[in-house]
């Protein structure tokens, strides 16, 4: 009996000590892995809008905002005049689930570029969608009655050879910034207060 007691003892603290040292490890690797996501997320604002002086993040613009369904988005301002927004849209229905881009809206509602963030694809045929011939087809289009669509759906964006299913998410994805920026546009404007300078300059 001892024995056994002895065992369940030892059993115990060996859980207790690998519980203590998981969670060291979260803790240790939470807030680099945080940053280097912040990080991607601002390169990717920055090639997708034109260029800026002073930017409000999704994280200000999420307090001005008053839309629920509004996508993370960040605003773009020169000389204090809204010039555009990145938003960041999911769309749920690619060949292997969902495709997130990041879409570059300007003010006049079009598209400034587009580019792909993380996708669950095919491999070889998803990341194409981040492809320059691909995402330069989207570039200064407004979004016409129906949205955004592939050549093969009556629309103008040639389909990625193959892979028509994940060249959809695109269209749509693009579509729907833009739809929802046209939405918060007004209130966007009110973050020009809040927006802090562009690092290095203005960027675009």
């Amino acid at each position: 009996m001892k024995t056994a007691l002895h065992y369940v003892g030892v059993l115990a603290l060996i859980c207790a000590m690998a519980a203590g040292l998981l969670a060291t490890v979260h803790e240790i690797t939470s807030e680099p892995i945080a940053s280097s996501r912040k990080r991607v997320t601002l390169e990717a604002v920055r090639t997708v809008l034109p260029p800026f002086e002073t930017l409000a993040d999704a994280e200000t613009v999420k307090t001005i905002v008053t839309d629920p369904s509004a996508p993370e988005m960040a605003a773009a301002f020169s000389a204090g005049r809204l010039i555009g927004a990145a938003v960041k849209v999911t769309d749920p229905d690619g060949f292997g689930g969902d495709v997130t881009f990041m879409v570059g809206v300007t003010s006049d509602a079009k598209v400034h570029a587009i580019r792909l963030l993380a996708h669950k694809e095919t491999p070889g045929l998803g990341t194409k969608l981040g492809d320059p011939i691909f995402t330069k087809q989207f570039q200064g289009l407004a979004i016409p009655a129906g949205g955004l669509r592939v050549h093969k759906d009556g629309g103008t964006i040639q389909a990625i050879t193959g892979a028509t299913i994940s060249s959809r998410t695109a269209t749509r994805a693009a579509t729907r910034a833009v739809e929802h920026f046209e939405k918060v546009k007004n209130q966007l404007a009110q973050a020009a207060s809040q927006a802090q300078p562009a690092q290095g300059g203005p960027r675009g």
